[in-house]
């Protein structure tokens, strides 16, 4: 009976030590992780962002082909800085959004253009 006791201390006294130490592998896991969620936030941003400036440009060109001058050099002067300071999640969001009113602008402004070209 005094040996089954025996084990019983020391089952408990090793197991206190290895979570001690089992706890720096899942730290270092978990900041693996984090680090990566970050990066794939970095490369999805610039993705975007990439995205946003070619229709930012085909846009741009649209309106100097239907005579609105004004329209493409406010285009071609806007910025990113009403994004600075945001969390990468929000900061996407919001530029996911803004591309997907760049991409209906586009569409009606071509078809303006469509439009226009087809009664002339």
């Amino acid at each position: 009976m005094e040996r089954c006791q025996d084990r019983k201390d020391s089952y408990s006294a090793s197991s206190g030590y290895e979570s001690a130490n089992d706890y720096h592998i899942y730290a270092n896991i978990l900041e693996k992780k984090r680090n990566e969620e970050k990066l794939f936030l970095v490369r999805q941003a610039d993705e975007i962002r990439h995205r946003q400036w070619q229709l930012k440009k085909e846009l741009e060109e649209a309106k100097r082909a239907i005579g609105q001058e004004e329209d493409a050099k406010m285009i071609a002067n806007s910025s990113d800085q009403r994004l600075n300071g945001l969390s990468r999640t929000t900061m996407v969001d919001a530029m996911l959004q803004e591309n997907r009113i760049l991409e209906k602008r586009l569409i009606a402004c071509r078809n303006h253009s469509m439009l226009v070209t087809t009664f002339i």
